[in-house]
């Protein structure tokens, strides 16, 4: 690495906020340090977690107001006014780095679009979704997805985890020559062998453990889950996370008479001891596109992960192999109370589950081999 900041990192997606793309950002962070690489990390939130005063890089915290649920256009519109004009600040205060990261927030892109140019360095852009689609129920959403591909179309690369992204991007008019499959891995250091001791959920007897973490929207079910959970047969279920969903999923459990089941927001480092606790975890996620980071966690500890054929998932589970994938919520039921009479097929799938991540899911690999392309990008062209 030459000296200077190797790569800058734009993004919302830090800690506390949970979600797939802000442990995607965590993990690239915390690796391509290791690797050698100089990191600045240019975060846009209204809060930072204490966590990145160990992930080895510069931090510059950009704050905002709170996001709410009823903001509307306008909102939306001041607040980033507010961000460009801070990271203007930045950028004539800051030694420019050899590339721009940034996630797919259209803000975010816009935002980077026009920083990337003032500072005249190459930008690629991490996309953990299809951005077209997400943002197509917004008010003048023909204007904002003009403005979103002009911008994409301005970057060096879009990096996508699954095939899925790159077929749905090109409907949208992003070439496919200027997108690539990324995907971010997982450190099944992190996942250890199943604890012998309970902590979230009693002590284990004969009952299956359900489990259920991530981002509390709508495409990752956690409502789903829920009305899973409360008709599966001596089930015992527990679930994490945080999000917009958050409040409808605890009145939701007061209502049944199960505060019990959610276990709050749970720290990074508290995920893998919970998740290798369960027996069994239900995804009913539905929207979905890419690889979902939930389901590489569960496999990761060891579960059976029952989940629906969305995005790329079928790049990560085989039927009946390593975890199920299931045609609806009554097929997804049926085969939880399959795996509770048969423990030693449970037991098959969680080994079959952990193995496929050892073998073609590791973030060392996987994130090594992106810390080439990255380099690739951020060379010079030769005159």
């Amino acid at each position: 690495m030459t000296p200077g900041v190797d790569l800058e990192i734009l993004t919302v997606a830090v800690y506390p906020r949970i979600g797939g793309m802000t442990s995607w950002i965590d993990r690239i962070i915390r690796r391509l340090s290791q690797f050698g690489w100089n990191i600045r990390l240019v975060a846009v939130s209204d809060r930072l977690s204490e966590a990145y005063e160990t992930a080895g890089c510069e931090i510059v915290h950009i704050p905002t107001a709170p996001v709410g649920m009823s903001d509307g256009l306008m909102d939306k519109v001041f607040r980033w006014r507010g961000v460009r004009q801070k990271l203007s600040r930045h950028a004539t205060q800051a030694s420019p780095p050899r590339l721009l990261l940034s996630d797919s927030t259209p803000g975010v892109i816009r935002a980077a679009s026009r920083y990337a140019r003032k500072a005249g360095v190459p930008w690629v852009v991490l996309a953990g979704g299809n951005i077209f689609s997400e943002t197509r129920s917004q008010f003048l959403a023909p204007l904002l997805h003009s403005q979103i591909r002009t911008d994409l179309l301005q970057a060096e690369k879009v990096f996508v985890d699954g095939p899925d992204l790159v077929d749905s991007l090109e409907v949208e008019g992003i070439a496919s020559g200027k997108i690539e499959i990324q995907y971010p891995g997982i450190n099944l250091e992190e996942f250890p062998e199943r604890p012998m001791q309970a902590r979230y959920y009693p002590a284990r007897d004969e009952t299956l453990r359900l489990g259920w973490h991530g981002r509390h929207t709508e495409p990752n079910g956690v409502l789903r889950f829920i009305d899973l959970a409360q008709h599966c047969r001596k089930g015992i279920s527990r679930f994490c996370g945080d999000g917009p969903l958050r409040e409808q999923a605890v009145l939701k459990l007061s209502e049944l008479g199960h505060p019990e089941w959610y276990l709050g927001p749970l720290e990074c480092h508290q995920i893998p001891g919970f998740l290798g606790e369960a027996d069994c975890g239900l995804y009913p996620l539905e929207k979905m596109a890419g690889v979902p980071r939930v389901l590489m966690e569960a496999m990761a500890a060891g579960q059976a992960a029952l989940t629906y054929p969305v995005g790329a998932v079928n790049e990560l589970i085989e039927n009946e192999v390593n975890g199920f994938l299931c045609r609806d919520a009554e097929d997804m039921l049926e085969k939880a109370h399959i795996l509770q009479g048969h423990p030693e097929l449970m037991e098959r799938l969680g080994r079959s589950a952990r193995e496929t991540i050892r073998q073609n899911w590791s973030e060392e690999h996987l994130l090594r081999q992106f810390a080439v392309r990255l380099e690739e990008i951020s060379r010079p062209c030769s005159p």
